[in-house]
C-alpha cells in the first residue's frame, strides 16, 4: 500500500480547507474527530459506502485537515489542530461552533 499524502503545514490553503469542510459528510467527520481526538475509519458513524468514506478521507488529508496513520489493518485519523490554528487562528473553533449551531 502506498503511503498517504499529507501536505506540509505551509502548503495548507484556506481554499482547500473550505472546500473540504463544504461537504456535510466531511464536516460530520471533522466534528466527530474534534469531539473524540482520534478515530479509526470504522469508528465513524456515517451512512455512506466504504469507498465513499475513502474518498472523503482523501480530501480531508489532502486539504490538510486530517492526518492518517496506519496501525496494523486500522487507519487512525486525527485533526491537524495545531497546524490549522497556527495558520488560521480560531478558524476551526468557529467552523465547529457554527456547524453545531446549524445542526440544532
Amino acid at each position: 500500500m502506498r503511503p498517504f499524502y499529507h501536505p506540509q503545514a505551509e502548503d495548507i490553503s484556506l481554499v482547500g480547507v473550505f472546500y473540504a469542510l463544504g461537504d456535510p459528510v466531511r464536516l460530520q467527520i471533522v466534528r466527530q474527530l474534534a469531539a473524540t481526538g482520534e478515530l479509526t475509519c470504522s469508528d465513524l458513524d456515517c451512512a455512506v459506502a466504504k469507498s465513499t468514506m475513502s474518498h472523503h478521507f482523501k480530501i480531508l488529508r489532502e486539504s490538510g485537515l486530517v492526518f492518517t496513520r496506519k496501525e496494523g489493518t486500522q487507519h487512525i485519523n486525527i485533526l491537524r489542530v495545531e497546524d490549522l490554528d497556527r495558520l488560521y487562528p480560531g478558524l476551526l473553533a468557529v467552523v465547529l461552533r457554527d456547524s453545531l449551531v446549524a445542526a440544532t
